[in-house]
């Protein structure tokens, strides 16, 4: 980013322009035990050191298979993901409350 770099608002204010990288938790990591896992397989596929926001991608979780099964076929061989019985907010607690360290 250029020094000094600015993005002009409609009201004609100006603020700095900024870089936000963003990222998700993809749903098969879901579970409490797998977040960080998640966040570092984002890490090393993105080829970055940090990540500013991590997001929840969606609140269901996806059965874990392994590291490169991102969505799992459901077990019933129909439509859909398989899934696994995690409460959102437990996953949360573990992105908010414990965070996560690199």
């Amino acid at each position: 980013m250029e020094k000094n770099t600015y993005i002009t608002l409609s009201n004609g204010q100006k603020i700095p322009s900024l870089a936000l990288g963003t990222w998700q938790l993809w749903s098969t990591f879901n579970q409490p035990g797998k977040v960080e896992d998640g966040f570092m397989l984002s890490l090393k596929a993105l080829q970055l050191d940090y990540i500013d926001l991590y997001l929840m991608h969606t609140p269901t979780a996806v059965k874990y298979i392994d590291d490169k099964t991102l969505m799992p076929p459901a077990e019933d061989g129909g439509p859909g993901f398989a899934l696994e019985d995690v409460h959102y907010i437990d996953t949360w607690k573990v992105h908010i409350i414990e965070g996560i360290s690199c």
